[in-house]
């Protein structure tokens, strides 16, 4: 948080104080101090949320920004801006990580005519199965309630995490973790690609992260071979983990915990004060193994951050 986000909140409770007194909400001292103390959380949690969410957005302005111009008309990839909800299409690949909104209610109030905007956008792509993010905290309850009027249902959320802080510790494993350069990217891609359920078309915009500066990409190997990926984008001192995955001859051997682990640590040393991951929530029947391998490495489970899909998706 900095120094003017502290004083901002400062002045703001100092405001929730003369309110509280002048409407005469609290009787006793204590039930003051406890009702501050609500407030006060409740300003630090709505920040972390947005901070969340900003880094989420970051890394995806970036990651098109470093994708070549004949990349993305031959893949039709482009990132069309609603008052600042980030709306991320792909007449390619349907896969949901290219085609979703973020951004909603984060710099300004969510309203009918931003989501019909976003809507919009898709239909006239041709998109029939597309993310919009929505933060329940931020959005109201009203407007979610009109959104399922109009034809948008809830899906499968995914669960936001944030680390504690700690340097994580590995037991000794097989694999070796290296950060790669351009001439291994092709391997990261091989790799990451299908364990996101990506065309392999769409294969060239992973392999094109490595040249955002933002970004770095570790691989693991076994024996000299490549067996998993990890990234983590890191701006102003917060880092989101990302791209996780593992080759299927070296699955539950620990891979994706040595390149966790490794990730949390160079994030650390890096100075990020805040680090954010994300996963799909627990659902029964899911065996969740990245979901318990994050919290397993230091991270807490923040929110739920809900998924609405167009009703081609119920």
């Amino acid at each position: 948080m900095s120094n003017l986000s502290r004083i901002n909140n400062c002045l703001y409770i100092k405001l929730i104080v003369c309110f509280i007194y002048k409407h005469k909400m609290v009787k006793t001292p204590h039930q003051l101090i406890l009702l501050i103390l609500t407030r006060a959380n409740n300003i630090v949690i709505s920040d972390l949320t947005k901070q969340m969410e900003w880094i989420e957005m970051e890394e995806m302005k970036s990651n098109h920004y470093h994708v070549s111009d004949d990349l993305k008309r031959m893949l039709g990839y482009e990132i069309i801006e609603i008052d600042n909800v980030l709306c991320s299409v792909c007449r390619t690949d349907p896969n949901i990580l290219l085609n979703r909104a973020i951004g909603l209610g984060i710099s300004k109030e969510a309203s009918r005519e931003q989501i019909n905007a976003i809507v919009d956008v898709y239909k006239t792509m041709k998109r029939d199965a597309w993310f919009l993010h929505v933060i329940p905290e931020i959005v109201k309850d009203d407007l979610m309630d009109w959104m399922t009027t109009s034809g948008l249902h809830k899906n499968r959320g995914w669960m936001k995490f944030l680390h504690n802080g700690q340097h994580q510790t590995v037991k000794s494993s097989e694999f070796t973790i290296q950060q790669i350069n351009a001439s291994q990217v092709s391997d990261f891609a091989k790799i990451s690609s299908p364990c996101f359920d990506l065309l392999d078309s769409s294969r060239p915009l992973i392999e094109t992260i490595v040249r955002n500066p933002e970004y770095y990409l570790f691989m693991s190997y076994s024996s000299g071979k490549p067996a998993g990926t990890g990234a983590v984008y890191i701006k102003n001192n917060i880092a989101y983990v990302d791209w996780g995955a593992t080759h299927r001859d070296f699955r539950q051997r620990g891979s994706q915990s040595a390149l966790l682990a490794h990730r949390i640590n160079f994030a650390i040393e890096m100075g990020c004060q805040t680090i954010v991951t994300a996963t799909g929530e627990a659902v029964e029947g899911d065996p969740q193994h990245s979901y318990h391998n994050i919290m397993r490495y230091g991270f807490n489970e923040f929110k739920v951050r809900q998924n609405w899909v167009p009703g081609s998706m119920a």
